[in-house]
């Protein structure tokens, strides 16, 4: 949805967009948009790389599917994701083990033996 949003917007921008829009022709207001969008495409995919967002939200906020943000990623020279040596220096991914194999922390098997127990417990009474 498009909102209209005031703005105080530098001369030097509104020189730049002027450029775009004869360059592109557009009218101004489409050359801002473009700039801002490319800005915010940018910007984006800098915080996917950096895992500070996921893939499916980067995509929500560029109106794009997965594929497309990955794409433009990757034609931009952003690495999305971790590469195979960092793959492989994490090791096995603990996502594939059944949760029996995996150890719980002490404390956390100590709160669910004593819960078990008081349930036991009234169980029996």
């Amino acid at each position: 949805m498009k909102k209209p949003v005031p703005l105080r917007i530098p001369e030097n921008l509104l020189s730049l967009a002027a450029l775009k829009a004869r360059r592109d022709r557009v009218d101004k207001a489409t050359a801002l948009r473009q700039i801002l969008y490319a800005g915010a495409e940018v910007y984006t995919l800098q915080l996917l790389s950096h895992g500070e967002l996921s893939l499916s939200r980067a995509a929500e906020l560029l109106d794009l599917n997965p594929w497309e943000v990955l794409e433009r990623a990757a034609a931009r020279g952003i690495e999305v994701g971790e590469t195979l040596t960092q793959h492989r220096a994490v090791g096995p991914s603990r996502v594939a083990e059944r949760p029996s194999e995996r150890e719980s922390p002490p404390e956390r098997r100590t709160r669910v033996t004593r819960r078990n127990h008081r349930q036991e417990k009234k169980r029996s009474s």
